[in-house]
This record gives C-alpha cells, sequence and structure tokens, in this order.
C-alpha cells in the first residue's frame, strides 16, 4: 500500500484547503530554472561539437587519437554524436577513416562525465559508439571484431535507460552483420525484432527503413514476391529528403526484385530510378560501383552481354580501387561465367590469371583464395563450366561453404 507523506512533519505548510501552492510553485519554478541552464549548455555543447569535429577530421588520425584521450576540450557528449554520424557517413566513401572516427567515438565516450549527463544517458550513448564501431569494423571485413564489439554495446545498452530505440539500432546492426555471415534466417529475425522495436515508439522512417533491409534479405534468398512486399510497406514509410540515399538503395532493391520475378520491364524503369537517385547524391562511390555491377546484372539477363561485360568491368575496377576484395571476387566469377556463356576460353584464363595475383596480395580468407585456385585449374584444364562458377561464387561469399566445396 503506498503510503502519503504527512504535509506538516515534512515541513510543508498547506493553507485551509490543504493545499501548499506557494512551495510547489516555488520548486516548479526552480525545476524550470534547471532546466533552462541544462538546455542551454546542451546547446552551447552541441555548437562547439561542430567545431571540434572539423578540428578532427583536419589532423592526422595518430594526432586525433592523442587529443581524444587527453585533451578535456574533446570530452563531450555532442562530439561523440557527431562522431557517429560522420563515421556512418564515411562507411559509404573511405572505410578506413569510417574506422578510425568510430574508434575515437568510443575513447571520447569511455571518458565521458557520467555525473554531467547522468550514468544511464552516457551508458546509452557508450552502447551507440560501439555499435557504430562494430558496424565500422564490418565493412572493414573484420567480421569477429564487430561481433566483439557488439557485445560490449548490448553491455551498455543493458545498463542504459532501456530505451527501444537504442535497443532497435544495436538489433538492426547485428542483422547486417549475419546477413553478411551468411546467417540470413537469424538476420531476418533480427531486422524483424528492430522493426517492431520502431514500430512501437512510433519512428515511421526507421520502420520503412527496417523494412527495405527486410527486402534485401529476401532478394538474396530469391524470395521476389515477399521483397516487394517489404519494399512497399517501407516506400510508404521513409522520408526520402532525411536520407536520400536509402531511398536509392530501395529502387536497386525494387530492381532486383522485379528482376527476379521476371518483370524485366519494370526492372529496367526501377534502374533508370535508382540511377537518378544516386546522380543527385554527393559522392556514393561504394553505391555507384555496386550499381554498375547490378546494371551488369540485368544487362545479362536481357541477354545483352556486351553491355553487361562492359558494366562488370567498370563495377571490377571500382572495387579494385576501392580495396573490396570480395566484391571483386565476386564480379570476376560474373566475367566469367558471361565468357564461358560465348565461349570465349581464352579471355577466360586471362581473367583467372589476373585473379589470383591480385588476392593473394589482399585479404581474402583463406578457404575462398583456395577455391579461386581450384577455379583457376578447372579453367586451365578446360573443365570449367557455368554450375562450377556459380558454385565458387556463392564459396566466395560464404567461407564455410568454400571449406565444403574443398
Amino acid at each position: 500500500m503506498i503510503r502519503y507523506p504527512d504535509l506538516h512533519s515534512s515541513g510543508l505548510q498547506s493553507d485551509q484547503s490543504g493545499s501548499s501552492y506557494p512551495e510547489y510553485s516555488l520548486a516548479f519554478d526552480r525545476v524550470t530554472e534547471q532546466l533552462r541552464q541544462h538546455e542551454a549548455v546542451v546547446a552551447a555543447e552541441r555548437h562547439a561539437a561542430e567545431g571540434r569535429l572539423a578540428e578532427l577530421l583536419a589532423m592526422p588520425a595518430g594526432r586525433r587519437r592523442l587529443l581524444a584521450a587527453n585533451s578535456e576540450r574533446f570530452r563531450s557528449l555532442s562530439l561523440c554524436q557527431a562522431l557517429i554520424r560522420e563515421s556512418h557517413r564515411q562507411g559509404f566513401e573511405d572505410r578506413t577513416e569510417s574506422l578510425v572516427l568510430a574508434e575515437i567515438a568510443v575513447e571520447i565516450a569511455q571518458r565521458l562525465d557520467s555525473s554531467l549527463y547522468g550514468v544511464s544517458c552516457v551508458e546509452d550513448l557508450r552502447g551507440r559508439c560501439w555499435g557504430q564501431l562494430g558496424n565500422a569494423r564490418r565493412i572493414n571485413s573484420d567480421l569477429r571484431g564487430a561481433e566483439e564489439a557488439f557485445r560490449i554495446a548490448e553491455v551498455h545498452i543493458e545498463a542504459g535507460t532501456g530505451d527501444s530505440l537504442e535497443l532497435g539500432r544495436l538489433l538492426d546492426l547485428v542483422a547486417t552483420l549475419r546477413k553478411v555471415q551468411n546467417r540470413v534466417g537469424e538476420s531476418k529475425r533480427l531486422q524483424r525484432a528492430a522493426i517492431d522495436l520502431y514500430r512501437e515508439i512510433g519512428d515511421c522512417h526507421l520502420t520503412g527503413r527496417g523494412w527495405i533491409k527486410m527486402a534485401a534479405l529476401h532478394n538474396l534468398e530469391g524470395e521476389a514476391e515477399r521483397a516487394l512486399s517489404c519494399l512497399g510497406q517501407g516506400l510508404a514509410l521513409i522520408d526520402a529528403q532525411s536520407e536520400p540515399v536509402l531511398a536509392a538503395a530501395a529502387a536497386q532493391e525494387l530492381t532486383v526484385a522485379l528482376l527476379e520475378a521476371g518483370r524485366c520491364d519494370e526492372a529496367l524503369d526501377a534502374m533508370h530510378r535508382a540511377r537518378m537517385l544516386l546522380n543527385r547524391l554527393e559522392n556514393q562511390q561504394v553505391s555507384r560501383v555496386r550499381f554498375r555491377c547490378l546494371e551488369g546484372h540485368i544487362e545479362e539477363r536481357l541477354g545483352r552481354l556486351d553491355r553487361a561485360e562492359a558494366a562488370l568491368r567498370v563495377a571490377r575496377q571500382g572495387f579494385l580501387r576501392l580495396g573490396l576484395s570480395a566484391e571483386v571476387a565476386a564480379v570476376s566469377m560474373d566475367l566469367a561465367r558471361i565468357y564461358l556463356r560465348q565461349g570465349r576460353t581464352a579471355d577466360l584464363k586471362q581473367l583467372v590469371a589476373e585473379m589470383v595475383p591480385i588476392f593473394e596480395s589482399r585479404d581474402l580468407h583463406d578457404a575462398a583464395m583456395a577455391a579461386l585456385l581450384l577455379f583457376r585449374q578447372a579453367v586451365e584444364t578446360e573443365r570449367a563450366t557455368l554450375g562450377l562458377v556459380e558454385e565458387v561464387r556463392a564459396r566466395l561469399e560464404n567461407p564455410r561453404s568454400a571449406e565444403r566445396l574443398l
């Protein structure tokens, strides 16, 4: 049973009607003034954070880390938030820079004054920083490091405010990691849980974003109709102005789903829309290269092999420039498929001869490298088939499957 304090014993004086308005009025005035002062501090900190971020970005990576670890000027919650945003943005442009910025955000977050911001608030922020670090590690092909960072992020989020948004963000990121690990069923379950949390808090844009990511998972498994259904829900909810790159990604997923559904004319229209959206965005190097790869797949599906080859060659050079070894391997196998279909044995042998030295000097996993060597042997003995191309391509994307192939 709830016990209410006695007004007289607690020192609160009431009038004849039992109220204590003068005292409560003073208390609320004091609380309002405290909130006003806090808001002023937060506003000033946010304004300063942009300057601090620009200052950090202008420095060499080593200097940034030194300041983050030792300078009080850079220990602010708002700067951590700005670093997270910039790290996310750089993930589409410069994966190394994305990783460095996420590491600095974690460094600063670990040193924040909990008495100033509140313990729960700081724990939420630390969880978000570690989550972004995990995502940056994933982009840099450090899947084990990503897993570790996400585990640490979960610990901080559990110690935080219990905000559904924070948990949803983490589930969203882990779902993407599971997709890369080829654990699509688990990725779907996590993505659906994130969607439910976003819907629970009434965030339409993030809910729509979740449905678009779910569509990509269905596309991976060739479930075109389910992908189209998810895209319909997602496109109805997202705010394209706040995240234009998401609209471009949705157009690309729509292209894939329509292509898989055999609706080639509609797929071409969706591809043109995706191109227009990408052309309106600055930079987006990775997205542009992946789009050229998608163009190649569509042209091949339509039987226009010369156009397909041209697009895939551009994509291959782009992935090489960006240092994305797994993508280079996959698009190389796409080219190999085209050469086999045309009976171009000499071109196929030259392609394989170019592939192996490239991957020997890069970070392709051992099992994938072994699968490539097996394919080279088949090509050299003129025993390569379209079925083998598809099998090796799948193995390149999944280390466990590559080991089974061997």
